[in-house]
């Protein structure tokens, strides 16, 4: 097991994630999540897959917000591979640097496996 969690560290998780937990807050308006300020997981190696229609994604990356052609949002499903012995929750906000991009989004379930784990990462973004 050694030489694959080996291989994924030195040759497929290029890329880093740094994970965040959230708190809820009350503002006398209703409840909301804010991110906290520090880290959970900084720089974790990983490797980011981006589809432009991922897993039953409705709306493609390049197709219009709206029916007018105004691009005003970016709906994006990413695949997180990395290491099992990451915590990683469902709901717990993720950044990715990759290719020298970042991507944010909110983690889905993981599911683990004996020499990886895989999520599945929701991000809107603006165009």
């Amino acid at each position: 097991m050694n030489s694959i969690k080996e291989w994924n560290n030195s040759l497929l998780y290029l890329d880093k994630f740094t994970l965040y937990d959230y708190e809820w807050i009350d503002d006398g308006n209703g409840l909301y999540q804010k991110q906290q300020e520090k880290p959970l997981i900084q720089q974790a190696p990983c490797y980011l897959s981006i589809s432009k229609n991922a897993l039953g994604n409705k709306r493609r990356l390049d197709q219009p917000d709206n029916e007018t052609g105004d691009h005003d949002a970016v709906e994006r499903v990413l695949m997180l591979f990395c290491d099992p012995e990451y915590t990683i929750n469902a709901g717990h906000i993720l950044e990715v640097e990759h290719c020298g991009d970042i991507f944010r989004g909110i983690a889905g379930q993981p599911h683990k496996y004996m020499w990886h784990q895989e999520l599945l990462i929701y991000s809107i973004a603006d165009a």
